[in-house]
């Protein structure tokens, strides 16, 4: 299961290397180094990863590290941490501006992974139980607030909510057609409970991130429900009216 998950966190970076090769580790007629750097530990010998295994792996412009990067463990396999790099053009030097480790399980199970999102400077997050099911993801939008937070919840759970209760609020059985909200991050499986912008919500089962049975609710700034639509197989078929 570890393996697995180590896969897809690395997805990104593999699909880079395996489209991209000719365009990793290149430098300008200046000798800088510029673009997509993969840094094996004989290149960083400080960071104490065996010679021939990954140390780093980001960005490089003009020589100075830039956006996110990963730190790998001494082995050189896991990912450590995503640090984050934000470069000034007036002095043309780079400064080292967040970190964020990610956690294991003494299993050696990923518990929490962080990853580059819309936010130049904070890293979005995902936390898994020990058995490699996941339990909360966040993700931020470019100023680094939280947009979509999604979070593993029982149904006992969901119906105790009181913010998404809708008895006796039924006004139409009839087939509608309003769009659904589907995120972006499509990787979750299960019953969970969606936020988006602190607004949108949605509760019930969902399949590879789209609601299947379950509620689609719309809150105002006081957290009260304004709007439901009742979902049945991935299909809006009730409108509630609160």
């Amino acid at each position: 299961m570890k393996r697995i998950i180590l896969l897809l966190a690395e997805f990104c970076f593999l699909i880079g290397i395996s489209f991209g090769q000719k365009d990793i580790n290149q430098k300008d007629s200046l000798g800088r180094k510029q673009g997509e750097w993969i840094l094996l530990g004989i290149d960083v010998p400080e960071s104490g990863v065996v010679s021939g295994g990954i140390a780093e792996s980001g960005t490089y412009l003009n020589d100075q590290k830039v956006g996110a990067w990963k730190r790998y463990d001494k082995n050189g396999e896991s990912v450590n941490a995503l640090v984050y790099y934000e470069y000034d053009p007036a002095i043309g030097k780079s400064t080292r501006i967040s970190i964020f480790p990610n956690k294991y399980f003494a299993s050696g199970q990923p518990e929490l992974q962080h990853y580059p999102g819309k936010c130049p400077v904070k890293a979005n997050s995902i936390r898994f139980s020990e058995d490699g099911s996941i339990k909360e993801i966040i993700e931020l939008d470019s100023l680094g607030n939280e947009a979509l937070i999604i979070r593993a919840m029982s149904l006992e759970e969901m119906n105790a909510i009181p913010y998404f209760q809708t008895t006796d609020a039924l006004i139409s059985s009839k087939a509608i057609s309003k769009n659904l909200f589907i995120p972006d991050n499509t990787q979750f499986s299960g019953y969970f409970l969606v936020e988006y912008q602190h607004q949108l919500f949605q509760l019930g089962l969902f399949e590879k991130g789209k609601l299947v049975e379950g509620k689609q609710c719309l809150l105002d700034e006081n957290m009260q429900l304004i709007d439901a639509l009742i979902i049945t197989k991935g299909i809006a078929i009730q409108q509630l009216k609160l």
